[in-house]
């Protein structure tokens, strides 16, 4: 901590003026937005946010022409932060749907079950190839 900040906090106190830290900022729910560049048509939303080069990932952006520009990763604690608008499309690994938000949400299993599941991957490419079909 530099010693300007320790001098601030020692007379805050000395004036007994308490400071506060935000925890859990999720808290605010709709008062604090997470702000997406305006490029981004994909947010992946999962507990352990995926490498953009993982295999599956790679696929996945590769078929719905997403370059990785275009793509933000999120962690489930950011989902509630995230816009609610359609301009961009939801891919949720291993999370439950947000009822709240009606643009396109594609949902599967964690990663790691992808790669070992067949049937999910063949649930997840369905949805995919459901919504490439919607103008």
């Amino acid at each position: 901590m530099s010693m300007l900040i320790r001098r601030r906090e020692q007379l805050l106190q000395q004036i007994g003026i308490t400071q506060y830290a935000l925890k859990r900022l999720h808290v605010l729910q709709g008062d604090v937005l997470i702000n997406l560049p305006i490029e981004t048509r994909l947010v992946i939303v999962a507990d352990k946010p995926p490498a953009l080069t993982d295999p599956i990932v790679e696929n996945v952006l590769r078929t719905l022409n997403l370059r990785s520009i275009e793509v933000q990763v999120a962690t489930t604690h950011q989902l509630s932060l995230l816009p609610q608008d359609n301009h961009h499309h939801r891919w949720l690994l291993g999370v439950q749907p947000s009822k709240v938000f009606t643009g396109i949400q594609i949902t599967s299993p964690i990663l790691s079950e992808l790669h070992y599941n067949p049937s999910a991957k063949r649930a997840l490419w369905k949805q995919i190839y459901q919504y490439q079909l919607d103008p």
